[in-house]
């Protein structure tokens, strides 16, 4: 997000797309009220979000059903969640430290 690459939306992996904008980014988040109507099923820590897409050939496609979504792209750190016990630990060494 820091380089604004959400904006940057191409075609089926191969066709860079003009006109078509993020407008609404969040995690589900139940604890802080972020849980959209419709969706309770959907674990917390989902990635919501909106765009808004003024390009008519794009805006075209999805009201005849050739697109019915995006594919985020990028390059993701992944880490093995930690388990309370864990991170109490880590939380312990770093105030001792």
């Amino acid at each position: 997000m820091i380089d604004q690459n959400f904006n940057q939306i191409n075609l089926d992996h191969e066709t860079n797309t003009d006109g078509v904008y993020l407008l609404q980014s969040f995690i589900k988040n139940t604890e802080d009220g972020l849980n959209p109507v419709g969706f309770e099923h959907i674990a917390d820590g989902s990635w919501f979000t909106a765009y808004k897409v003024e390009n008519e050939d794009v805006w075209n496609a999805i009201k005849q059903g050739q697109f019915n979504g995006f594919s985020v792209e990028g390059f993701f750190d992944l880490e093995e969640p930690k388990d309370e016990f864990d991170q109490f630990l880590e939380d312990l060494l770093n105030e001792i430290n």
